[in-house]
Order: structure tokens, then sequence, then C-alpha cells
């Protein structure tokens, strides 16, 4: 393979991977690479440079600059509370910091006492809430069969499926905790992909960590039955 033939799947080689990553500061870079790079080919190899081809490598090449130089001016301008900083880092580690921030912007901090509903079973709330510090006990039918603790999402089925809630959540500690509109959440994921594939993620988390307690807990009431039994 000479070098000009490894400009080129250089330059493709580029676009291919920009496709993969998921943090779009990096994906502008990667593109303004390949695109230098099938701009330089096309300059370098055909007997005349392919001008068209070149052009619109320069545009694109302009955009994403452009784009790149708006990105940073908007990070700088990012400040995160501590409290903040520590839901971003454990929860919401898959969402780029200015998506995190409008995440943020259409949320509110709310605070619960001991023995407040949170949910209640077979009602739509309308919400999705996250706890940042408290407990609650989720009840079905009178029965406590879960505990809500700090980094827990309440109220996702009804977020995910477009149905009532199937259990009661009730708040045992005081409890501070994020709320958000279900309709305004949702009408933002629309108008940003990526923050809807990122929002699936944490809440699939949430989901797998809920079923992994909820064994947990199972193996533990066997044990203690078998015991005192």
């Amino acid at each position: 393979m000479n070098f000009y033939n490894f400009l080129a799947h250089l330059g493709f080689g580029l676009i291919a991977i920009s496709y993969l990553l998921e943090d779009i500061l990096w994906l502008r870079i990667v593109a303004i690479v390949a695109n230098s790079t099938i701009a330089a080919y096309n300059y370098l190899v055909p007997k005349e440079p392919l001008w068209i081809v070149i052009f619109w490598s320069v545009v694109f090449i302009g955009i994403n600059i452009t784009q790149i130089i708006l990105l940073m001016r908007e990070r700088r301008g990012i400040k995160f509370s501590e409290e903040e900083k520590e839901l971003y880092h454990t929860v919401f580690a898959c969402f780029s910091p200015v998506e995190f921030m409008k995440l943020l912007r259409i949320a509110e901090w709310k605070k619960a006492r001991a023995g407040e509903v949170l949910m209640n079973a077979v009602e739509k709330s309308g919400k999705l809430l996250l706890i940042y510090n408290g407990e609650a006990i989720i009840e079905k039918e009178g029965n406590a069969i879960a505990k809500a603790k700090d980094g827990t999402f309440i109220g996702e089925i009804e977020y995910t499926l477009d149905r009532p809630n199937c259990a009661t959540v009730k708040v045992v500690t005081p409890t501070k905790y994020l709320e958000w509109n279900t309709n305004n959440l949702k009408a933002l994921l629309r108008r940003n992909p990526s923050m809807s594939a990122s929002m699936q993620k944490a809440l699939s988390q949430d989901l797998i960590q809920k079923l992994q307690q909820r064994k947990s807990d199972l193996v533990v009431e066997d044990v203690n039955a078998r015991f005192y039994s």
C-alpha cells in the first residue's frame, strides 16, 4: 500500500470511527482530521485536483470548527453544585456536561418528610423522580417489596411504558430528590436523540440495580426463613 492509498483509507476510516464516538467534541475533532485527509488526497492524487470534493470537505471542516468553538464556550459556562456533580458522576456519567445541564434546567429540587407519599399505585403522576439523599419504601397491595435509596429513579415504569404506577412509594426518612415533568422531559429528549439514548441507558442501569437488590433481598429472606423456622 503506497502513501496515497493509506491517506484515502485513513480519511474514510476516521469518518467511520467518528460515527462510533459518543462525545460530540471528539466526534467533531475526528471529523475535521478525516475531512482534511480526504481534501489532501483529492488534491494530491488525481491529475487535476477534484475541487468539488475539496470544497465540500473544507465546508465540513469549517462547520465542525464553528461548532467546536460554540461547544467550548458553552462548556466553559457550565458550573455544577456539589450535589449536581455527585449525581453527574454516579447516575448521569453517560451524559455530556452540556446534556446534563439541559436535564437539570427542566428539573426541580424538592424535599419530602417521613411518611409523605411520593407516588400512588394505579395512578399516573406525570413525573419522574430521582432520590438524591434519603430513603423511601415501595409498597404493593400494602406489602413492602423494595427500598429506594440514593441514586434511585422512581416512576420509571410510568415514564417508559406510559402506564399507571404499579406501586406506592412512601418516604421513610427525610428525602431530597429531583423531579421532572414527564411531558417536558420527553419533549427535551425528542429534540436531542443522543440524550434520549443516554437516558435509556441510565434507566436500564437503575433497573439492573433494582433487580440485583431484589434478588439479594429474596436470598436474605429465604435464609432467615430457614434459620428461624
